[in-house]
């Protein structure tokens, strides 16, 4: 599922994925892809956020943005989602985008890399906020 949006009061465009439906979440660098379209060129990456439709019951899901085309993770903090919560938007730490490393191009391939996926972790998907 993919969702993009135009907003009138700024261009913003939301793109939000679901990276497992019903699967467990497994840990892993690149555990999804997607490539940057055509109307996405040259924007900022503003925001990164994660939900979950089945919430951790011990431990974190900790994931990262990594633009694969200039080799760098677009994240300096990564997302979060907090063990019994359903997105990072509650999480204590929340993600940061690197300033440096936030512009996409037509074409750019990122990817989701997963560092922890808690414990029973499914229907995982990201929300990537564009400027």
């Amino acid at each position: 599922m993919v969702t993009r949006g135009s907003y009138n009061d700024k261009r913003k465009i939301v793109y939000s994925q679901f990276l497992s439906d019903t699967s467990t979440l497994n840990t892993g660098a690149g555990i999804y892809y997607f490539t940057i379209p055509e109307e996405f060129n040259e924007l900022k990456l503003l925001k990164a956020e994660a939900f979950n439709n089945t919430e951790s019951s011990s431990g974190n899901v900790s994931l990262m943005i990594r633009n694969t085309t200039i080799g760098a993770d677009m994240l300096t903090t990564g997302i979060t989602i907090e063990q019994s919560e359903y997105s990072s938007y509650t999480a204590t730490v929340p993600s940061v985008v690197d300033p440096t490393n936030n512009t996409v191009s037509t074409g750019d391939r990122l990817a989701v890399d997963c560092y922890a996926n808690g414990t029973g972790t499914k229907g995982v998907g990201i929300i990537l906020t564009f400027e």
